[in-house]
Formats: structure tokens, C-alpha cells, sequence
């Protein structure tokens, strides 16, 4: 039988975050595995954004429930899911409006 061990998600975002330098006030990533490997999302589309305060993964209404109930039972990791509407990018967008001013960093 396998165990039931999970990664260690926020050990992987916070030492993602650490690794940044210069800080910026925001990094978005939205490559399907590095989502897989910061937080345990396996969909075909989603963004992560980090700040030094929020992790919010951004989905779509595919997969919108099925993340929340998976960050409720640890299989996820400890992320705010945050179903859009009208596409990533002004999702994305509102939220980044929220942020104070500086630089946003994405993933190479």
C-alpha cells in the first residue's frame, strides 16, 4: 500500500519565495507543473500568485470546486482558490490591483 504523505507544499512556495531576488510584491506562475509541484494543482490550466502575504491559485469553473474541496482535505496545497469568470488575465489583473506598487515577477 502507499503512504499517505503529502509534499510539503508550503515548504515548497515559501522557499520559492525566499529564492527571489530582489523580493518583488508579487510572482506568477502558470506552467502546469510547476503548479503541480508548488501546490499539488494538477489541471490543465491555472495561475499561482504569491505575494508575501497570499497564495491565491486562480482556475476556471472546470476545476474551481474540486480545488476548493481539496485544499479543505490537504491534498491541495494551502492556497486561496479563486474561480474567475471572464478570463485569467483580468482575474489575474484584479487581484494585482490589490497589491501595493512594485515588481511582479514571473516564472522564466
Amino acid at each position: 500500500m502507499g503512504g499517505t504523505e503529502r509534499p510539503d507544499w508550503a515548504g515548497r512556495i515559501d522557499k520559492t519565495w525566499r529564492a527571489l531576488d530582489p523580493e518583488p510584491c508579487a510572482f506568477i506562475v502558470t506552467t502546469p507543473a510547476n503548479l503541480y509541484y508548488l501546490c499539488g494543482f494538477d489541471g490543465s490550466q491555472g495561475y499561482l500568485l504569491l505575494t508575501p502575504s497570499h497564495r491565491w491559485l486562480l482556475v476556471d469553473g472546470r476545476y474551481r470546486f474540486a480545488a476548493q474541496a481539496a485544499v479543505a482535505d490537504g491534498t491541495l496545497g494551502p492556497v486561496s482558490v479563486v474561480g474567475i469568470e471572464s478570463g485569467f488575465d483580468k482575474a489575474l489583473a484584479a487581484l494585482l490591483d490589490r497589491l501595493p506598487p512594485g515588481t511582479i515577477a514571473f516564472e522564466a
